[in-house]
């Protein structure tokens, strides 16, 4: 008996030591330190869909959609998120080191412009002539000329304060700026933490005046998919069940990202993540046809508006931007 005792335990050793062998070790760069929304991507790792596909998934902060998008095409990491329409640029620059998205975590774009109600400030039409601060070069910035022609006014009217990305919300809060870029999960809740009701915030989604882009997604190199289609294909199987369990209990996603950062306050998680949501995750698109479903007339559009804003005279082809042939069957996408 003593025997077999020792057999079973060297047995289910070797059994650990060959699936820990097995595993596929990748590493996801998100697009900015962790908030309640990545609970989307931690929880497929806390409730074992990474582990059942046969992956260990290495999950860091990032710095911006525009490094996640450099390191994921320098191969410095697998899988990184990042803003999806960026990538037509990206591409259409760079285009032997092509980056392609794989899944879509926000169904519409949060690229907004913000600015507080005292501003006067109530449609898009009311920002001619206002100042406006943002970081040189995000896309909301690049977008903007399309965002004005297709809602009536004048972009050359604006004045634009260059600032870096962590100083514009101190602008509006001080007055200094009547608008800033933003995405309103961040703006808003920072606004929030400085005593302003969201109440008192004008948001004008670009999404809902005209632009209507995708937003955040999961992204890998060309190459890498190229040559690793079953392990971006059991990734994105995993990440969505993820995005099933977080969409069924907010909180829970919310408990989980606050593992990766214990600094996260509830109070500020919960109303961002159910504004995110409700905005740009649980769409009626989504409720309808599953997560990241991305209608190939809609992709088009988008890569327009962006090559028109960009002034890209050859951009990528919509599989060039984001690929559904990685994705599970819709019925296994809805939420």
């Amino acid at each position: 008996m003593r025997l077999t005792a020792i057999g079973a335990g060297l047995a289910l050793a070797v059994a650990s030591a060959y699936s820990a062998a097995a595993e596929t070790r990748v590493r996801f760069v998100l697009d900015w330190a962790v908030q309640g929304i990545h609970g989307m991507f931690t929880l497929a790792e806390d409730n074992g869909h990474f582990a059942q596909e046969g992956l260990a998934v290495k999950i860091d902060r990032g710095h911006g959609s525009g490094d996640a998008i450099a390191k994921v095409a320098s191969g410095a990491y697998e899988f990184g998120l990042a803003d999806i329409p960026t990538l037509v640029s990206f591409n259409a620059k760079n285009p032997k080191t092509k980056v392609v998205a794989v899944l879509a975590q926000y169904d519409k774009t949060e690229t907004s412009i913000v600015a507080l109600k005292k501003s006067g400030i109530k449609g898009p039409k009311d920002l001619a002539g206002k100042t406006i601060a943002a970081p040189a070069g995000t896309s909301a910035r690049l977008l903007f000329p399309i965002f004005a022609s297709v809602n009536g006014f004048d972009a050359k009217s604006i004045k634009w304060v260059t600032v870096k990305p962590d100083v514009k919300d101190s602008l509006l809060l001080r007055g200094e700026a009547d608008a800033v870029t933003a995405f309103p999960s961040t703006t808003l809740f920072f606004l929030k933490s400085q005593g302003v009701a969201l109440d008192d915030a004008v948001v004008l989604r670009f999404a809902d005046h005209g632009l209507d882009l995708l937003g955040n997604g999961v992204i890998v190199s060309e190459e890498y998919a190229a040559k690793n289609s079953d392990t971006v294909k059991a990734f994105v199987r995993a990440a969505v069940r993820g995005f099933r369990d977080a969409a069924a209990d907010q909180k829970k996603a919310i408990a989980s990202a606050k593992k990766r950062d214990n600094l996260l306050r509830e109070d500020i998680e919960e109303p961002r993540v159910a504004m995110l949501m409700r905005s740009s995750v649980l769409t009626a698109n989504v409720k309808a046809n599953g997560f990241s479903h991305v209608d190939g007339q809609r992709l088009q559009r988008m890569i327009e508006f962006v090559a028109k804003a960009m002034d890209i005279a050859q951009p990528p082809k919509p599989n060039e931007v984001f690929r559904g042939d990685f994705l599970p069957a819709a019925s296994e996408r809805k939420p």
